[in-house]
């Protein structure tokens, strides 16, 4: 499978992070926040998942970042995130030392978890008609 890149439609966070990703910090909390709270609307317009892979670095050196509200935004975005970036961030921010943090890292885990077992749910029903549906074939 090809990775999603800014041209094929995925999701970058060139317009929102470019210029406020100095990683060191060179940028103010609010910033950076801002910039996240921008990426959660496109991701949730998009339907997420489709990130390209140097923008997912810069949402993992930012869930190290030192201001736990940052990482929160972070946990928050997890829902979003490709299986292998959300099982390592999920990792990392179940263990944070904030309780917001991990309260957060809790709260996607459980809604991803549940979207899981909705998609899958709906793929039976979909199988099931299907299969009723050929037998009239």
């Amino acid at each position: 499978m090809k990775k999603p890149s800014a041209s094929d439609g995925g999701v970058t966070l060139s317009k929102y992070m470019d210029t406020m990703l100095k990683i060191g910090n060179q940028t103010s909390v609010s910033q950076r926040r801002d910039a996240l709270s921008a990426l959660a609307v496109e991701l949730r317009k998009s339907g997420g998942g489709r990130l390209v892979p140097a923008d997912l670095r810069k949402i993992e050196a930012l869930a190290g970042d030192l201001d736990p509200g940052v990482r929160q935004d972070i946990a928050d975005l997890l829902l979003f995130l490709p299986d292998d970036a959300f099982n390592r961030l999920t990792g990392q921010l179940l263990n944070d030392n904030n309780a917001y943090v991990r309260r957060a890292a809790e709260r996607s885990k459980a809604r991803r978890r549940t979207a899981h077992h909705e998609s899958r749910r709906a793929q039976r029903g979909l199988d099931a008609f299907h299969d009723a549906h050929k037998q009239f074939i």
